[in-house]
């Protein structure tokens, strides 16, 4: 009748008490079920940001929103492949791309996203470019949801805050970016670890 009559363990033997996470309903109004929870950039440990600098974006803190030197780079790779093997795109891009854009390929959408860019790097400082980006960030699913952002990730992940992850653990979720399903602890935990031991 909509009531707990008795709590047990696994052997049956009586509880006095026992702890469950609610279910999340919603989250900062969005059409969909995300499970998402907000901390300021400067709580985060930082061999967290170096990680995910050193996988999305190693001269963030150089460019001002479009990275020539990394558009060059992927031009060239991808050239050498024949087919589109690596992006050129920055962290500001990547915000921009995520926040306000569609994610359909053409040039188009490439060129507003860098517009984009150039605009939000003229009117926001790094660090709050970097904490919006670290907020967006869809880092996998839980349920029916999506896990955004990296503190949703590291309780997700590791069952405790992103104020509390160690390397390692922020060296797994930065790997996580370029494949959230991929590199999936939980479904493809070797993928992950060789993932996590690259970056």
């Amino acid at each position: 009748g909509d009531r707990v009559a008795q709590l047990r363990d696994a052997e049956g033997q009586d509880l006095r008490d026992a702890q469950l996470d609610p279910e999340t309903l919603g989250a900062l109004a969005d059409d969909a079920p995300v499970d998402r929870v907000l901390v300021r950039l400067g709580e985060l440990p930082r061999h967290l940001i170096d990680a995910v600098l050193v996988v999305e974006d190693r001269r963030f803190f150089e460019h001002h929103g479009l990275d020539p030197h990394r558009l060059a780079g992927a031009l060239v790779a991808n050239l050498r492949a024949k087919r589109v093997s690596q992006g050129g795109s920055t962290i500001t891009q990547q915000l921009v791309k995520n926040v306000f854009l569609t994610h359909e390929r053409s040039v188009v959408r490439k060129l507003r996203e860098a517009w984009l860019a150039l605009r939000v790097e003229r009117a926001h400082t790094k660090d709050e470019i970097l904490e919006a980006y670290l907020k967006a960030l869809s880092l996998g699913r839980r349920g029916p949801g999506s896990v955004v952002g990296d503190e949703a990730a590291a309780r997700h992940y590791f069952g405790h805050s992103a104020r509390t992850l160690d390397l390692g653990e922020s060296a797994l979720l930065a790997g996580m970016i370029r494949g959230p399903g991929y590199y999936s602890p939980f479904t493809h935990p070797e993928r992950a670890q060789g993932r996590r031991g690259r970056v």
